[in-house]
């Protein structure tokens, strides 16, 4: 999912990173949203939305929390999150409660010990989840955003996502430049590419 960063760049947790979007909502008292930057504190909401996402509740087979423990390739991707120093992501809060609402969020995988969406060690894995009462406000669209903006920052090749046929968020990826990769049964994985990446992968594959 995530993309070794060079030795000589910066640690992304030295910095303070804080955003505020307006999103409007006619159903809850959602005036003003905020994003920071996802740290330890956050793993329990990042394994709520785990479980929501489409290839990992398929993948177990279970719809309870403890699924996300009971399939080995699904733990790597919250197991001590944050305490990997190429852990990064982002979560969207509620300013009036400070409730969080959404995040995404990668890491980084190897050949072998790889995610679902792995294409190659410097091509982070991504995770995108919004709580269902809040989709469709542009709270995904600005997370997605955050990563793209991050990782390109930080030298990655790119950033890969796995997702399930008629998925609500195919359409998002699109917009955002996400190509496809390849598919295997029902589950396509996407990439957003930087730089010259996707021609150096297409030439190994």
């Amino acid at each position: 999912m995530i993309i070794g960063l060079p030795s000589n760049s910066p640690d992304w947790r030295q910095q303070t990173l804080v955003e505020e979007t307006r999103v409007s909502s006619d159903t809850a008292p959602l005036a003003l949203c905020y994003f920071r930057q996802a740290s330890v504190v956050d793993t329990e909401f990042l394994q709520q939305l785990l479980l929501m996402t489409a290839v990992s509740v398929k993948e177990c087979g279970k719809t309870d929390i403890d699924a996300i423990y009971t399939n080995p390739v699904t733990r790597r991707y919250h197991e001590q999150w944050g305490h990997k120093s190429h852990d990064f992501g982002f979560v969207a809060i509620r300013q009036n409660d400070n409730k969080p609402l959404g995040a995404a969020w990668v890491r980084q995988f190897s050949a072998d010990a790889p995610g679902y969406s792995y294409l190659a060690n410097n091509i982070p894995e991504m995770v995108v989840a919004v709580l269902p009462q809040y989709r469709n406000q542009g709270i995904g669209s600005q997370l997605v955003a955050r990563l793209i903006t991050h990782a390109h920052k930080y030298r990655c090749g790119g950033l890969s996502v796995s997702v399930y046929d008629g998925n609500d968020c195919c359409g998002l990826y699109d917009r955002m430049g996400f190509e496809k990769v390849r598919t295997s049964g029902r589950v396509t994985t996407l990439c957003h590419w930087f730089g010259n990446s996707a021609s150096n992968f297409n030439t190994k594959s």
